[in-house]
């Protein structure tokens, strides 16, 4: 009788561990950009935000974002005139994330370009964090960056989002 009940009960208990999953916990797939010639895994529905570039010295930007309730996952794609100041365009892209307190930026091995990571807390003025990876392959740009509530429990997700970021060959 016991273990009928439990069978049971079976399904419902796995849609609450689901449902009570971090956001990033859930089913993730390789999202490709070919024309802006890099891949991620996502967690979600992407929007996709052609932009106009700030400086003028862009021939276009466009912005990928997956949102949930207590994260925003984002590629910031750029393909320059000419190939940008690697350290001026990674410090202006890692001013937008807004934290009050950060670490020092690291640098990430990427044999094709230059890569450097940065984290920061107090974001926004919220208990968000922040994890951000800046990369430059000849005229492009990508500013990658995961927002996320440090209350949810959703590092592992941020994490895997920005790790898993690929500048195809």
């Amino acid at each position: 009788m016991v273990g009928r009940a439990i069978v049971s009960m079976f399904p419902r208990l796995v849609a609450l561990v689901l449902l009570a999953a971090p956001a990033g916990a859930q089913g993730w797939t390789k999202y490709t950009n070919s024309a802006d010639g890099f891949e991620v895994e996502i967690s979600g529905a992407t929007k996709v935000q052609p932009r106009k570039g700030a400086s003028g010295g862009e021939i276009r930007e466009t912005l990928y974002i997956q949102e949930g309730k207590d994260f925003s996952y984002n590629v910031l794609a750029t393909l320059h005139k000419t190939p940008p100041d690697f350290e001026s365009h990674a410090r202006i892209n890692f001013r937008v994330t807004i934290c009050q307190q950060g670490v020092p930026e690291t640098v990430v091995e990427f044999p094709a370009g230059r890569a450097v990571e940065k984290r920061g807390t107090a974001c926004d003025g919220k208990n968000y964090r922040a994890i951000a990876r800046f990369y430059a392959k000849e005229n492009w740009t990508y500013f990658v960056v995961a927002f996320y509530n440090s209350a949810s429990g959703d590092d592992g997700g941020a994490l895997r989002f920005v790790r898993s970021f690929r500048v195809l060959q």
